[in-house]
């Protein structure tokens, strides 16, 4: 349908860890794309970059993160 999209990551997305120890994980990853529907494929990127940077704190980036975004515009 026009509007959907397909976003392709690295493991290193979900597995990455915050100053707890905790992994970033689907659940979270899955929350944050319920909420991108209107944006286009950049801006979808960019979020997804700013909010697991932003939750990961200082922790440092154990892998690195690769984010293809694809989206169906007709």
């Amino acid at each position: 349908e026009t509007g959907d999209f397909v976003l392709v990551f690295s493991d290193g997305l979900i597995e990455q860890m915050n100053e707890d120890r905790e992994q970033y994980g689907d659940g979270r990853l899955e929350s944050l794309l319920g909420t991108l529907a209107g944006k286009n494929p950049s801006e979808i990127i960019e979020t997804i970059h700013k909010n697991i940077e932003d939750w990961r704190g200082n922790e440092p980036r154990q892998d690195d993160i690769t984010i293809v975004c694809l989206k169906k515009v007709k």
